[in-house]
């Protein structure tokens, strides 16, 4: 297996790979957004002119370094489960990852944080690998292991890796592997009752046709603000140009990539001049976070009421679910702008992204007490189950879906099995199928 060190140790190496090595390291230090031909080239210690012999741009670079890197992942996982008995193979697979990403912080930055967040060329390669990945855990989990697993890869791919980028944008990438036993614990408790088949796409696919999908709410034109003795007090001016400035950030956002909206852009969207945009936010980043916080408060705010509506715990959880993805599906630009537009951000968007996680767990702390204190789940639930249905909801978006009520049950079965167990989740969700409408 290969391993990469810095560019300055290793002037052994061709320049187009001490290229690819230096762009990634950069990208792991300053962020994808980061990313200059200049600083892969003093990197890599060569010349501009070197750089653009092997490569046509940034974009390019990374991507060969990306590759490079994947293919030692993949090599890593295929060594881990070869020869290894069936009900190993789980936690094989899954201490493989955890080494790989120890040993190579940078190539663990760029696979969590920032190929998410990079040109459309490496997100769609990214979304390869998470599929081989995916298709290798799925293979792992179900080859004579024990019975299936109750909810899809994407789940349980989509919350281990959502434990693990907070770790490494805290800057513990070498600690990946003491989380181990909490992660495969989080992944075996999803496995179905013994003598039950899996519950694969075309099961949860059936469940999820019963729930059509909610109206989208049609975007309001920009409306301008009264002028002379109508004109509204300037606070009250002040507060509606603010959120037209949001909303425009927001629909410039399901359009165009975050890298490519301009402050003139969202200004032209909001009616407003460059000068009103700058009254109110430093730049477009400080306009994005405020965009994803104010989406975040309104989807916490719909779930909390719905959820407090009933004594149940199940229950409150089904309809606090059932709340959330309503409401994203009536406003699929805030569900684009929260799930994708979030990883192209930067970092600080990012972590905006885990503190919405972390909101929304708030709603799983009744779920830890039905059991007593030995038989809850451990706490880092608490991090997995959020990760995992917001990997659930942007597959769903990627593959071009915008009914985000389709999910409910297997978004469901993905909060309840831990604390539940799969069999008790599986029962309940499939009666409240039963009577959907």
């Amino acid at each position: 297996m290969r391993r990469h060190g810095s560019a300055a140790t290793t002037l052994t190496i061709e320049p187009g790979e001490r290229l690819s090595a230096a762009a990634v390291a950069v990208a792991a230090r300053e962020g994808y957004h980061g990313l200059t031909v200049g600083g892969v080239a003093r990197g890599a210690g060569v010349s501009r002119t070197t750089f653009y012999c092997h490569f046509t741009d940034k974009d390019s670079c990374l991507l060969a370094g990306y590759r490079e890197r994947v293919s030692d992942l993949r090599d890593c996982l295929a060594e881990a489960v070869s020869g290894i008995p069936p009900a190993e193979r789980p936690r094989a697979l899954l201490e493989g990852l955890l080494g790989w990403l120890s040993a190579d912080p940078d190539a663990a930055r760029l696979l969590l944080v920032e190929a998410p967040a990079a040109s459309p060329e490496i997100r769609e390669e990214h979304q390869r690998t998470l599929a081989a990945i995916e298709r290798l855990l799925e293979a792992s989990a179900s080859a004579g292991a024990g019975p299936p697993l109750a909810v899809p890869a994407t789940a349980l791919l989509g919350g281990v890796l959502g434990v693990l980028a907070i770790r490494v944008l805290d800057g513990e990438g070498r600690q990946l592997q003491e989380l181990g036993e909490e992660l495969l614990a989080w992944v075996e408790s999803y496995r179905c009752p013994q003598g039950q088949g899996p519950r694969g796409g075309n099961y949860w696919a059936q469940l999820g046709r019963r729930f059509p999908p909610a109206p989208a709410h049609p975007l309001e034109p920009v409306r301008l603000l009264p002028r002379g003795r109508h004109a509204l007090p300037g606070a009250t001016a002040a507060m509606a140009r603010r959120s037209r400035i949001l909303a425009a950030f927001v629909r410039l956002s399901a359009r165009s990539e975050y890298g490519s909206i301009t402050v003139a852009d969202i200004s032209a969207e909001a009616r407003v001049t460059r000068a009103t945009f700058y009254s109110h936010f430093r730049g477009k980043e400080e306009a994005f976070l405020a965009a994803q916080t104010e989406a975040m408060q309104q989807s916490v705010a719909l779930t909390a009421a719905q959820y407090s509506l009933t004594t149940g715990w199940p229950d409150g959880i089904w309809l606090a679910l059932d709340a959330l993805l309503g409401h994203l599906s009536r406003e699929p630009e805030l569900a684009r702008l929260g799930l994708l537009g979030a990883l192209a951000a930067g970092e600080k968007a990012i972590r905006n992204s885990y503190r919405n996680q972390r909101a929304h767990a708030l709603f799983l702390e009744d779920g830890y007490r039905l059991g007593g204190d030995d038989a809850a789940p451990t706490r880092l639930t608490s991090e997995a189950v959020p990760a995992a249905v917001a990997a659930l909801m942007r597959h769903h978006l990627l593959a071009g879906q915008s009914n985000m009520r389709w999910l409910l049950p297997v978004a469901s079965c993905t909060v309840l099995a831990p604390f539940l167990g799969a069999a008790a989740a599986l029962e309940f969700i499939e009666a409240r199928c039963q009577t959907a409408r």
